[in-house]
């Protein structure tokens, strides 16, 4: 974390806050502010915003039972739903990377990315993890 950031952080705050952040929290402020990156926290945001839709959740769901991937048509089939609904679902799905398009003849099959689920899941917890910072 550069100092410049630390610096402006304290400038925006009230003189109040900022002398208890100073006088409780001046060794731990880079850590602090490096826990909530934004560029990292922008990745696994738009990846819950993909799994935010019961449709999307479904899709996944299905494609998980399947390890090569499955065509749109039988998803739509499965989900009762049009092939213009499920393919929507399935790009914002693959937009943030948690569904892969992999060719097979004249079709297209949808898979889970199970690296992309694993790490979602893995920043998940490394999120809301506790982490004590010592006064």
């Amino acid at each position: 974390m550069q100092r410049d950031a630390v610096g402006e952080l304290l400038k925006n705050m009230g003189s109040s806050c900022r002398e208890l952040v100073l006088s409780r929290y001046t060794h731990a402020l880079s850590k602090i502010v490096d826990s909530v990156a934004e560029y990292e926290l922008g990745i696994v945001a738009a990846k819950l915003y993909a799994l935010s839709n019961p449709a999307r959740l479904r899709i996944l769901r299905l494609l998980c039972t399947v390890r090569e991937g499955l065509p749109l048509c039988l998803i739509a089939a499965v989900l009762g739903k049009t092939m213009q609904f499920t393919s929507y679902h399935i790009k914002v799905l693959k937009e943030c990377g948690l569904v892969e398009e992999v060719s097979h003849g004249s079709f297209k099959l949808y898979k889970v990315n199970r690296e992309a689920v694993d790490q979602l899941l893995n920043e998940l917890k490394r999120l809301v993890e506790l982490e004590q910072v010592s006064q």
